[in-house]
């Protein structure tokens, strides 16, 4: 019985029942129309060009897609840095103020007035902190770091030149970022006379 289920498959298109197609080389190839070796040659390379056309498709595809996911990648660190430093205009007009608590504490000295200023200040100072901003740690005695600060003035000193003398105003960096550089007095070194 399954002997004649695989006859019946392998009936050859001209309607001889039981027969099967011969393969090429074997006997009965003879008969096989020799079209058949062209089509099946057209097929073939019909294949091998779909399957190259199918290959640059799925390469294509797949290049969109990488560059899909970079672009969201690349949108989504700019939307954090517009939500990071979008508050920076409010912020950079409130430092003058923020600053000119600390020149109304000192000039009212050690009476009770200064202690209330102080604590506003304090308040301010948390919400700005909170909002990522942070005081720049530029002191007297460092070193001069262009980056971090403004030269108002140089000064003859018994310090080493380039070296801090005084901070005039605090600098302030939002995020990470200096968005107010700190205004210094630096020592350009001493001054050298000749006593003869």
């Amino acid at each position: 019985m399954k002997e004649e289920d695989e006859n019946k498959k392998n009936v050859e298109v001209s309607g001889v029942s039981g027969a099967s197609t011969p393969e090429p080389g074997e006997p009965g190839d003879e008969l096989r129309p020799a079209c058949a070796d062209t089509a099946d040659g057209e097929l073939t390379e019909k294949i091998v060009l779909l399957e190259k056309e199918r290959d640059e498709y799925l390469n294509g595809w797949r290049r969109t897609k990488a560059d899909l996911a970079n672009y969201r990648n690349e949108e989504l660190a700019r939307l954090e840095e517009v939500v990071k430093f979008g508050n920076s205009d409010l912020v950079k007009e409130l430092i003058p103020v923020f600053q000119n608590f600390d020149r109304a504490i000192s000039a009212l000295g050690d009476d009770g007035a200064s202690k209330g200023i102080m604590m506003i200040k304090s308040q301010l100072g948390e919400i700005m902190k909170r909002r990522g901003l942070t005081e720049l740690g530029v002191k007297a005695g460092d070193m001069y770091d262009p980056a971090r600060g403004e030269i108002l003035s140089e000064d003859e000193s018994e310090k080493p030149p380039g070296m801090i003398l005084e901070v005039v105003q605090k600098g302030y960096v939002l995020h990470g970022k200096i968005i107010c550089p700190a205004q210094v007095k630096v020592s350009k070194g001493q001054i050298l006379t000749n006593n003869k």
